[in-house]
């Protein structure tokens, strides 16, 4: 919302203006300088990070940004972004009020610009917040009116989904933000119920241990029944089609269910091939859905193929230290796409991608990618997504998870929430909704 234009002057140059009256919730101006001291944290010196990846076609400092007085920030690139502008609404590039960033055990030191500020801070447990006073500073405002007012919101740090669903339901908690599956049948129907698509790649992935064996590739795709997966997840979208949306491509592209070719696969293998134990690492991150997929898919390849898989769920940091390293023979990644776009999700396997896991390298991919980060009209586009996909799935390079649809409950006293396409809860409206208690109205 800080933005009140941005303009492309060629195909390298990008102008943004910020609009007048922009504060900071301790009420102290919001500038230009503020968001180029934002984006150059994310690369200057040490503190490169995974956000830097974002900003990997501005030219070097300072010349990629900079502020050109209270409100104007100019970017520079060394080559076409066409995805620059999604880029922005990521919050690893919101500005920064000064160079001494909060650690993450003094949160009660960041001050934010969005539309609400921490109030108490207890680290690794939970937060207060509170209402900005200052957020959306410059609306014109109603004296008669009054002050813009949202409630208070406190957050509860709760790893396990269980746990988290026991406080919903004895009312210590009105935002669920991950329902087990198991429980959709049991909530589905309610006022506080809802399933929102969000933009994505999951995929089971193959190491190097069958990067020379294509036919093993084909065998465990091809042997998994994935109408049944479908129905375990109450799942929306269709397992071994991509996470991403459909219109994003031309036609669908999936991977189908065929145990005759997955069976005919797999016996033209070495009978020393077929008899190997395989290891498949997934992440605790994904809690109880992620173990019960992959002990699904373990028993699919057992029934299917006589295959012996054995099952390893381990830390997150273990699988992405193994994953940069050497990833296992099998392995489940869930990908968070950082703008809603085919070129995101095709940069995550490409040479140099932030997830590039699957090493995946060949000329026909790399030219779609280059293709589609130049631009293109829609209907090529879609055109290219589409077939970047199919060239995954014909080598049998990847298992795309489907499209990924996050349940939540939600409490029906409070309204005005967001939850959009890349998961990013939206609490700019949140407002309490008076309830009726027979004839009365209760706030």
């Amino acid at each position: 919302e800080d933005a009140q234009s941005c303009a492309w002057h060629g195909a390298l140059r990008l102008v943004c203006r910020l609009r007048p009256g922009l504060r900071w919730s301790d009420g102290t101006d919001l500038t230009a300088i503020d968001y180029e001291r934002g984006l150059r944290r994310l690369t200057s010196g040490g503190a490169k990070s995974f956000g830097a990846g974002l900003l990997a076609h501005l030219k070097a400092e300072p010349a990629g940004v900079h502020a050109v007085g209270v409100r104007s920030l100019e970017f520079e690139f060394t080559e076409p972004d066409p995805d620059f502008l999604y880029k922005l609404t990521s919050s690893l590039l919101a500005p920064a009020r000064s160079s001494d960033f909060p650690s993450p055990a003094e949160g009660a030191r960041l001050v934010t610009n969005g539309p609400y500020r921490i109030s108490k801070w207890f680290p690794g447990k939970r937060a207060l917040l509170e209402a900005n006073p200052w957020f959306r500073a410059w609306l014109p405002r109603d004296p008669k009116a009054g002050a813009e007012v949202r409630p208070p919101v406190e957050i509860n740090f709760v790893d396990d989904d269980q746990t988290a669903l026991d406080l919903y339901r004895k009312g210590r908690l009105t935002y669920l933000r991950r329902l087990p599956t198991t429980y959709i049948s049991t909530f589905q129907g309610g006022d506080d119920f809802h399933q929102i698509p969000v933009s994505r790649f999951d995929y089971l992935g193959f190491g190097p241990d069958l990067s020379a064996l294509p036919k093993a590739r084909e065998a465990f795709a091809l042997a998994l029944d994935f109408n049944e997966l479908k129905a375990i997840y109450h799942a929306l979208g269709v397992p071994g089609c991509p996470s991403i949306p459909d219109h994003w491509m031309d036609r669908p592209r999936c991977l189908r269910f065929d145990l005759v070719r997955a069976k005919t696969a797999w016996k033209s293998l070495p009978a020393d091939v077929r008899s190997r134990r395989w290891t498949f690492r997934f992440s605790k991150l994904g809690g109880d859905d992620v173990r019960k997929g992959a002990e699904w898919m373990q028993a699919q390849w057992k029934k299917n193929l006589v295959a012996t898989v054995d099952l390893e769920q381990v830390e997150n940091s273990s699988l992405l230290a193994e994953l940069r390293a050497r990833p296992p023979a099998l392995f489940r990644k869930g990908v968070g796409l950082d703008r809603p776009t085919c070129l995101a999700a095709l940069e995550t396997f490409a040479p140099g991608g932030p997830e590039a896991y699957l090493h995946v390298d060949f000329p026909e991919y790399r030219k779609i990618v280059k293709a589609l980060a130049a631009a293109p009209p829609e209907r090529q586009r879609r055109r290219l997504c589409g077939q970047g996909v199919q060239s995954l799935l014909d080598r049998f390079l990847f298992v795309p998870q489907g499209r990924i649809h996050f349940t939540v409950l939600a409490s029906p006293a409070f309204a005005g929430w967001r939850l959009n396409e890349m998961n990013q809860l939206d609490l700019a409206d949140l407002r309490r909704v008076p309830l009726k208690v027979g004839p009365q109205t209760v706030d």
